[in-house]
């Protein structure tokens, strides 16, 4: 009996010690765990339905000059759900990359509380549409194979840097105006002034008339067709330096076209579609700078 009493004896005095630490400890010593977990589905944007298997990493956007990711979280396959902790009060760049879908940022704040918390978000994709016409317009002048970057390509050119499994179809129109009508006929010579009476000045003869203007020779078709693909490599000089592999481009020159000379309302010249997703394409995060 007397082992059990100085058992419970002890217990006690450490359970009162305990209790005396806890008392006289600083309320800005105690220890608060902020981590955040972000969690939720990742959904397609017009079904709300959950994507394929993918991944998604989260990089830090402030004060940081490495794009090396922080955190990751593969997504469910059937459930489209994903997890990731992170810190507190914190811009984060989400980058997600499942297959059929564009690869899309968002970026994102945590909350600034300093207790743990779970944090349900859900993030919609926008399904790749094969076949789909990303632009229709004019990149040459008639006759020339100088390229004119327009906004909406180099819409294209950031698209196609981020997300490397598509394929594009460039349709290339060769076209061209006219040669313009030849100049009417000089108008007849004038009539040989009469000698002015004397002590009076004569009449001046008209002046001869001026020569008309070269006429441009129509070009030949196998010229046109040279117009063509030299308008093709400006455009793949294009890519080249925009850092995009012309492998994923598919060409195709379309027939040539002849403008009247005076037209004012021009056809396009350049087309480009969605072709087909290369499901081969890595999913490494070594690309995630924007």
């Amino acid at each position: 009996m007397r082992i059990i009493n100085t058992a419970v004896g002890s217990w006690h005095f450490a359970v009162m010690v305990l209790l005396a630490m806890a008392v006289a400890q600083p309320a800005s010593a105690q220890v608060k765990n902020p981590i955040k977990l972000i969690r939720g589905m990742v959904l397609d944007a017009k079904s709300n339905k959950p994507v394929g298997a993918g991944k998604m990493w989260a990089f830090e956007t402030e004060g940081k000059s490495t794009s090396r990711s922080v955190n990751n979280s593969k997504i469910n396959g059937n459930t489209g759900e994903y997890q990731m902790l992170l810190d507190p009060q914190t811009m984060y760049r989400f980058r997600l990359k499942t297959p059929g879908y564009f690869i899309t940022d968002i970026y994102y704040c945590t909350p600034d509380d300093l207790n743990y918390q779970e944090v349900d978000t859900n993030i919609y994709l926008e399904q790749i549409p094969v076949g789909a016409q990303l632009f229709s317009g004019r990149l040459f002048e008639p006759g020339s194979a100088v390229l004119k970057p327009t906004p909406k390509l180099y819409e294209i050119e950031k698209m196609l840097k981020i997300n490397g499994a598509i394929v594009v179809g460039i349709t290339i129109t060769p076209d061209l105006k006219s040669a313009p009508p030849p100049p009417p006929p000089p108008p007849p010579p004038a009539k040989k002034a009469k000698p002015a009476k004397k002590g009076k000045k004569g009449v001046a003869p008209a002046p001869p008339p001026p020569p008309p203007a070269p006429v441009q020779p129509e070009l030949t078709e196998e010229q046109k067709k040279e117009l063509g693909r030299q308008r093709l490599n400006a455009i793949k000089e294009y890519m080249k330096a925009a850092k995009i592999s012309v492998t994923r481009l598919e060409w195709t020159l379309a027939d040539p076209v002849t403008l009247s000379w005076d037209a004012t309302s021009l056809p396009d010249n350049v087309a480009i579609v969605i072709k087909s997703i290369n499901p081969d394409e890595d999913d490494d995060d070594s690309d995630s700078e924007m």
